[in-house]
């Protein structure tokens, strides 16, 4: 079935520039809105606590030497951001939200190698 709506139908047209969740004529402008900035602020937070997570990791790296459970918790909740914060962006529709949630996840993946070279040995406990 196509996408765009038949001639007579009461949903209006799909432009580019309008947000996924214009497509349901079930919610009210006022509900998208309200849901738009209830993503937004989820959006935020999540951003924020990335940046915390990777500064402590960082911390904790050079603290405590890598290991291979705190490497292996780093990277998965990097695949885990990916999977889950993509689909929350293209929601939002918002190219900037997009591009931090698709580099947050790459960020920590390269930030985990840099430290990995940067300690010139590899002490994996």
């Amino acid at each position: 079935e196509s996408l765009v709506p038949k001639e007579g139908s009461d949903v209006a047209p799909v432009t580019p520039d309008d947000p996924v969740a214009l497509r349901y004529s079930f919610l009210t402008p006022d509900e998208i809105s309200q849901i738009s900035t209830f993503l937004k602020v989820i959006g935020s937070m999540l951003i924020i606590f990335s940046i915390l997570e990777m500064l402590l990791c960082g911390l904790f790296f050079f603290i405590q030497g890598f290991t291979w459970m705190t490497l292996f918790l780093f990277v998965l909740h990097a695949v885990v951001s990916l999977l889950l914060w993509i689909p929350l962006a293209l929601v939002l529709n918002d190219n900037l939200f997009a591009r931090v949630f698709e580099a947050t996840p790459l960020l920590k993946i390269s930030y985990a190698l840099f430290c990995l070279k940067k300690k010139n040995k590899f002490t994996f406990t």
